[in-house]
């Protein structure tokens, strides 16, 4: 069912602040969460730091989809096409998230041995209870699967599982941290369109 495209808007820059607040309100009493940040008092400073990294880098290189409200948001990767690092992007995690530095490299190196190398858009962060969540993501596959091109995201919990594969996404071979919770890497394949290409989704999905 189409959604309605006045319920989602693109955040800017001047979004970053709140929307890592949110995401890191959303996310902050995970199993990837207290794995990464065992101390539930520097936890939601340090998902914050991270997060706000990470969005300003989907500004840059990807989508950052909210609803009207500013109460749920999507972030979105490009990797239709190489993705750099974020710029000095140790340092400003150090200086973000200070010990739990190593931690989070750990988690993204994990992540980056899995992925899949066909060019698809990388659902990094989904801040949002069940409904919003769905509008949310029923708004980017629509256009993804005009262009032809697939998603991929990382279910950290058995919720965010059943969720997207409520979606439509397909679940792989669970990974794991070590001494961490399991992780499910998900895949979904555009339902319509034209075969997925190395064209940048910034020039094909609005």
């Amino acid at each position: 069912m189409p959604v309605d495209s006045r319920l989602i808007v693109g955040a800017r820059r001047a979004d970053v602040a709140d929307l890592a607040v949110l995401a890191a309100t959303a996310t902050w009493d995970g199993p990837l969460a207290q794995t990464v940040v065992p101390d539930p008092r520097l936890r939601p400073g340090v998902l914050h730091a991270w997060y706000a990294i990470l969005i300003r880098h989907a500004l840059e290189h990807g989508r950052v989809d909210m609803s009207v409200d500013r109460r749920s948001a999507a972030v979105w990767l490009d990797r239709t096409v190489p993705l750099p690092a974020p710029p000095d992007y140790l340092r400003r995690l150090t200086i973000g998230c200070g010990p739990h530095t190593a931690a989070i490299l750990r988690h993204e190196q994990l992540l980056e041995r899995h992925r899949p190398r066909t060019g698809h858009l990388h659902l990094a962060v989904l801040a949002a209870r069940p409904g919003p969540a769905g509008v949310l993501l029923a708004h980017r596959h629509q256009r993804l699967d005009r262009a032809g091109i697939a998603a991929h995201a990382v279910a950290g919990s058995v919720d965010e599982l059943i969720m997207l594969t409520g979606a439509g996404y397909r679940a792989g071979a669970v990974i794991r941290l070590p001494d961490g919770p399991p992780l499910w890497p998900l895949w979904r394949r555009p339902t319509t369109g034209r075969a997925a290409t190395r064209r940048p989704v910034l020039a094909t999905a609005g």
